[in-house]
């Protein structure tokens, strides 16, 4: 059952049940591992331990369930609560893969908003069950795809929208921008073709970039297929368009936008376009203050290196990650100040610490020390490079980051790997994007979304 779009399309995925419904594919579904995510007295942790069933554990040795503080360091991933199938909306390249990551979920007053080529569901994160349930088979979304195979109108990924006040979600459904309004159980309140977005009925309209809250304002990109150009686009909060800014060309036809607000008082929106040009806009006109073009450019293959895109504002400085390659560049002027010259390709940046910049690509991680320019350790996995991106994250000095089968945390000041975590072996679940939420890790890759439940460990 759905409230908005059209009628549920025919899920795939993996897993004992339809999308959307909770599922628990893996027997026992119980790992235990002390780990860091916070500020912590010890790096030291035990040895990994065999998996034990559900019944041994909270017999000896009852979890503590409380909401994580940040100055709480060591939690135990105690069991898989739930589990549902996704389907990744990005194209897949000429080998069948994913160029881009799996799609993060949002997280706002308690509701898990999940989207995919499906559409868009709104679960409980604790039970992963419908938030507003509308009958025995609602399986939670608010908004279903028509999209039922991949094809050149398709979304080109699971772009997981933005929230704003917490209370509206803006994104991208069958060719629109819609917001629902979460204090009305989800319901459409407006939406935009994306024709209506290029103030040009006759284009044909592809989205381009996740949709970024700024104040009242709401900034998207959008591509002309037509002129293969992109638009900067700003909407109120109530779905009128306030500007369009002038095109930029990109010449890539899956290439993924990244927009990064400026500091509030600023007035500027950063938008890495295409993968080829970076721009700082004026956030009330959309007039280009600068723009900068990168040495790079798209070889004409669909390739991971050719579709990484990352970008982070880091005090005076712009992190920019182009085509796998990171550069470095002034916020006044958009000078490049240095690039990476490392041969090793870039997939995406987990964020600074201490100066470290932890940056993740095929099969490593990396910290590069921004004031020497130079990368600082590097720790390679003993998998083949994988085929997909995985974003990790980044807790008060620790990187948890995923590889094909394990969860490694690693201290960023000196590149140690703290801990492997066999996840794959101990649960069935490969690595994905991470999220973390008060005592809940969610696992997303590109065939499912898993929620574990964290516990603090016992002294």
């Amino acid at each position: 059952m759905t409230r908005n779009g059209v009628a549920n399309p025919e899920k795939q995925g993996r897993g004992t049940g339809t999308a959307g419904s909770v599922s628990h594919p893996r027997s026992g579904g119980l790992i235990r591992f002390a780990t860091l995510l916070c500020c912590g007295a010890s790096l030291l942790t035990p040895p990994m331990e065999s998996p034990l069933s559900m019944r041994s554990v909270m017999a000896s040795e009852p979890a503590n369930t409380a909401p994580f503080s940040e100055a709480e360091s060591r939690f135990e991933l105690v069991e898989l609560l739930w589990s549902v199938p996704v389907r990744m909306a990005t194209p897949l390249d000429s080998q069948g893969h994913a160029p881009l990551p799996p799609t993060s979920p949002l997280l706002t007053n308690d509701l898990l908003l999940l989207q995919d080529r499906d559409g868009i569901r709104a679960l409980d994160p604790f039970t992963g069950h419908p938030a507003w349930p509308a009958g025995a088979q609602d399986a939670g979304f608010l908004w279903t795809s028509s999209f039922r195979k991949p094809g050149p109108g398709e979304p080109l990924s699971g772009h997981p929208g933005a929230v704003l006040s917490g209370n509206h979600w803006i994104g991208f459904v069958d060719h629109q921008l819609v917001s629902l309004d979460l204090e009305a159980e989800g319901r459409l309140a407006w939406s935009l073709r994306l024709e209506e977005l290029l103030g040009n009925l006759r284009a044909r309209g592809k989205e381009a970039s996740r949709p970024v809250a700024s104040g009242d304002s709401i900034l998207i990109t959008v591509r002309n297929d037509n002129t293969r150009s992109h638009v900067l686009v700003s909407c109120t909060t109530a779905g009128q368009v306030q500007w369009r800014s002038e095109a930029l060309e990109c010449s890539h036809p899956h290439s993924f936008d990244v927009l990064a607000p400026g500091e509030a008082k600023s007035g500027v929106v950063y938008w890495l376009a295409g993968g080829q040009t970076l721009v700082a806009a004026d956030i009330r006109s959309g007039k280009f203050l600068w723009k900068q073009s990168f040495p790079t450019a798209w070889d004409g293959q669909t390739e991971q290196n050719s579709l990484a895109a990352d970008l982070q504002v880091h005090q005076q400085e712009i992190l920019a990650l182009v085509q796998g390659k990171l550069f470095v560049l002034d916020q006044q002027d958009g000078a490049i100040l240095w690039g990476d010259e490392s041969e090793s390709p870039v997939w995406s940046l987990l964020g600074v610490h201490n100066g470290i910049l932890a940056a993740s690509g095929p099969a490593r991680l990396v910290g590069i020390d921004l004031k020497t320019r130079s990368p600082r350790w590097r720790i390679d996995t003993e998998e083949p490079e994988s085929v997909l991106p995985k974003l990790g994250l980044l807790r008060e000095g620790y990187a948890v980051w995923p590889t094909a089968s394990e969860l490694w945390v690693v201290e960023l000041d000196r590149g140690i790997l703290l801990e492997r975590v066999p996840l794959l072996a101990a649960t069935g679940i490969e690595g994905g994007t991470l999220t973390l939420h008060s005592q809940l890790l969610i696992v997303v890759t590109d065939r499912e979304c898993c929620v574990f439940r964290l516990a603090k460990r016992p002294d």
